[in-house]
């Protein structure tokens, strides 16, 4: 597979994207239960892409290719991921890739 280089922007939408999502994740389990299928469906797809773009940001991580502040923005990212992962299981969403969750206990045990 090609390699392929994010410029910095990039980089950081893609942070600041699924910090979003990560932090209305928990009151979004709190609404779950209220929620029409149609709105869960959209609400787990946009969940899927953003956990993909984390994979993506771990991914670089692991090679080196974040500037110190995006390696720690990654960082807590991974963290967050961790903490909220009951709530990510208890609405049935897919769970962050393991290299997340790696770093993210990483992070946590230190």
């Amino acid at each position: 597979m090609a390699e392929t280089t994010f410029r910095p922007e990039r980089i950081q939408r893609m942070i600041r994207s699924i910090d979003a999502m990560v932090d209305e994740l928990p009151k979004l389990a709190d609404d779950w239960p209220t929620l029409s299928r149609g709105e869960q469906l959209s609400w787990s797809h946009d969940w899927d892409n953003e956990m993909s773009k984390l994979s993506r940001l771990a991914e670089m991580d692991a090679a080196g290719q974040l500037d110190r502040d995006q390696q720690q923005q990654f960082r807590a990212l991974a963290e967050q991921a961790v903490k909220i992962l009951p709530r990510i299981e208890e609405i049935n969403y897919q769970r962050p890739d393991e290299i997340v969750l790696e770093a993210g206990r990483a992070r946590v045990s230190s």
